[in-house]
């Protein structure tokens, strides 16, 4: 699981900042 999110995380934050943020805590809280 913590591959998982270290791949979102950098995925995430490559692609967009503001967008990201809600994806993580989207993916937290879920």
């Amino acid at each position: 699981m913590q591959e998982t999110r270290q791949k979102t995380k950098t995925r995430v934050f490559s692609g967009v900042q503001p967008t990201g943020n809600l994806h993580l805590g989207n993916y937290l809280g879920a």
